[in-house]
Parts: structure tokens; sequence; C-alpha cells
């Protein structure tokens, strides 16, 4: 029986490029919202959520290996300053009512780690094309019709492609999620699997879930 009402996904940006993203799904994998935009806007999404467990996507100290970029900072949500052992972030979530996920734990609000890349590596069974390509992002937006997922069928992308539309550079690149968004929508998936199916996922660190 499923414990939360909405399932929240961010995708952190990894680098000032790049925007964060991040989506919600409902206790059946349809699609309640989506977008994108700064780390602040994600977090007052996540901020009004009523009952929710929300999926970040990298960890924090993965990302922080990644880039040595600060992540956007909102003076009405970020902290100033936080304990060291604590990273700003991880203090933002517990600032705006999200704990640390626990099954056990009866709070309508939780969080917690994953990475959608190995994710991805791990539904599929080896690892997936590069996704700063298009092939990777179609397949891993198939990957996500497979787990029954509200999003847009990526095989339509083939049916609207003719020989005029190739010749002109008009391909129908719409129906295809960006990156952001296709970690956003597997981050909320493994959340949504933490609280419906259990045995699907696996714990790899004390808040860091990964799909078996």
């Amino acid at each position: 029986m499923a414990k939360f009402l909405m399932y929240v996904g961010v995708a952190l940006a990894s680098s000032g490029k790049r925007p964060t993203a991040f989506t919600a799904l409902d206790a059946k994998g349809r699609s309640l919202a989506i977008g994108s935009g700064t780390l602040a806007d994600a977090l007052a999404f996540a901020a009004g959520a009523g009952s929710a467990l929300l999926a970040l996507t990298p960890p924090l100290r993965i990302r922080a290996l990644r880039s040595a970029e600060p992540a956007p900072e909102s003076p009405s949500l970020l902290p100033e300053t936080s304990e060291e052992s604590t990273p700003p972030l991880a203090a933002t979530f517990q600032r705006v009512g999200y704990v640390n996920f626990s099954p056990e734990d009866e709070s309508l609000r939780q969080w917690l780690e994953t990475d959608a890349e190995s994710a991805f590596e791990r539904w599929l069974g080896h690892p997936p094309l590069p996704g700063n390509t298009l092939e990777g992002r179609i397949q891993r937006q198939l990957i996500l019709a497979d787990l029954d997922l509200d999003v847009p069928d990526a095989m339509e992308f083939f049916e609207e492609i003719t020989r005029f539309k190739l010749l002109r550079g008009q391909l129908p690149y719409e129906k295809i999620l960006s990156l952001a968004e296709l970690n956003a929508y597997a981050a909320a998936a493994i959340a949504r699997l933490c609280d419906q199916s259990p045995d699907r996922v696996q714990q790899i660190q004390p808040r860091m879930f990964l799909p078996m």
C-alpha cells in the first residue's frame, strides 16, 4: 500500500549551463508535473507538497566530485551555514520539512538519494548508450515506458520522420525528453519503488537507493 501521495524526482544540474529538472508522479506512475529551472524552483515545488517521497540524483557527494561549481542558491530557501558533517542541500531539505527516508518512519515528507545513470544500467542489464546523444535519450525513455511511467512514446519520433523532414532537418525532437528530465523521471520512479515495492530496490548507503 502506498504511503505517499506523490513521488518527486529532482535531477540536479551538473553545471550552471544546464537547468535542474524535476518531475512528480502519483501512486500509479502518472505524471503530475514536470519542470526545469533553478535549484530554488525545484525546492519551492518540493516545499509545497503535502505528502511526498523525493529522490535526488546524482547523490550529493558524487555531484560534488563531478562539478566544482557551487549549486544555485536562494536566500529564502538555502541556509547560510550548515554543520560540516551535513551537506548544505541536505540541511535545506530538513529546513523545508523533509526527513531522511525510512520505511518505518511515518513522516509525510521524506527524501532519499539515487543515481539515475546507475539505475538505467541496472534496468537495462548493461551500460546504456551515452546520455548526451539522441539515441541514448530514446533508449532511456523506452526504459521508463517499460516501467509503466507516464512518459511520451519515444517510438512516435520515428513515425514522424519522412525523407522531406530529414532533408530539411525538421525532426520531431519534442517527442524526446531532455537528459535532465529523463534522470528526474528515473529518480521519481525509484522513490515510487522504495515506497510500493521495497523488494525491488537495494539500499547502497544510509540514504542511497538503487533498483535491483
